[in-house]
């Protein structure tokens, strides 16, 4: 298999390999030797346990020091204490859909403006809750931001368009991880084979899974490894995501649905719900 890496650097420098380099993409050694190299005092950068975390970094380069150190000056501000409260957002049918608010505790925010980031959770739409988010209060409604991975990179995106008409003012700012951004793209029409969750060839029923009424969030698995989650192959919820990868359904089936098996039969003319158009 052929791998390549391209990276688009605006320097002609970068494309002349003259910064000790022998390939496109560095480390974060070598980020931290050239921003100390060009004046900047402290490199850090994100890190985990996770492998995405070792894949994908952010790295931050700082002129006078860390944050926190900056003249040698002892940190600021002890960590800040945050309240949680669960609040009922949205009523579809039956089903409440609840949202959790984190703010700050200390008085002193009690009569000030504070800037909003909404979180949106990923999970094709279909699993995950927003328990997978880590994380007297006056709303400033002109500084809001919108975070999402995956789906919910998408629905965040989406408010850029779908705010103003509702006579909402959009984001300032959306910052939307690994999510999709054409769903025109001929790709979603071709099978995909998640790494360590292929299809087998094993037989299941598409349906098994489709309850009467509609749900909010499914945690069986985790949001930060559900691949690794053996359940995900033998959960007939978990497993649609799976599906709709394996069998190049994700359009067919998020954007139209699927019934359960006690309203299959409104449906005479698909006999297979398992192969889709």
């Amino acid at each position: 298999m052929f791998w390549l890496d391209i990276v688009v650097g605006l320097s002609e420098r970068w494309w002349l390999f003259e910064d000790d380099r022998s390939h496109a993409l560095v480390d974060e050694r070598h980020w931290e030797k050239t921003m100390k190299k060009s004046g900047f005092n402290e490199v850090l950068w994100s890190d985990g346990a996770t492998p995405e975390s070792k894949t994908v970094r952010v790295i931050g380069a700082f002129k006078r020091g860390k944050p926190n150190q900056i003249n040698n000056a002892p940190p600021t501000e002890k960590p800040r204490q945050v309240s949680v409260e669960t609040v009922v957002y949205k009523r579809t049918g039956g089903m409440e859909v609840h949202a959790d608010i984190y703010y700050p505790v200390r008085e002193e925010y009690s009569n000030k403006k504070v800037p909003i980031a909404l979180m949106i959770h990923g999970g094709s739409h279909m699993i995950f809750s927003r328990k997978d988010i880590r994380p007297g209060l006056q709303i400033d409604s002109e500084r809001v931001v919108v975070v999402g991975w995956s789906s919910g990179g998408q629905l965040a995106m989406s408010l850029a368009w779908t705010s103003p008409p509702r006579g909402l003012r959009p984001p300032e700012a959306i910052l939307a991880f690994y999510c999709p951004t054409n769903y025109e793209d001929e790709w979603w029409r071709r099978p995909i084979q998640p790494i360590g969750a292929e299809d087998k060839g094993e037989k299941y029923d598409i349906l098994e899974a489709i309850q009467e009424d509609p749900i909010s969030d499914y945690c069986l698995v985790g949001a930060w490894e559900p691949l690794s989650d053996p359940r995900i192959l033998t959960d007939p919820w978990c497993r649609i995501v799976l599906h709709i990868n394996w069998k190049a359904q994700t359009l067919p089936i998020i954007l139209g649905g699927l019934p359960s098996k006690r309203r299959a039969d409104q449906y005479p003319d698909i006999e297979n719900w398992n192969a889709l158009p």
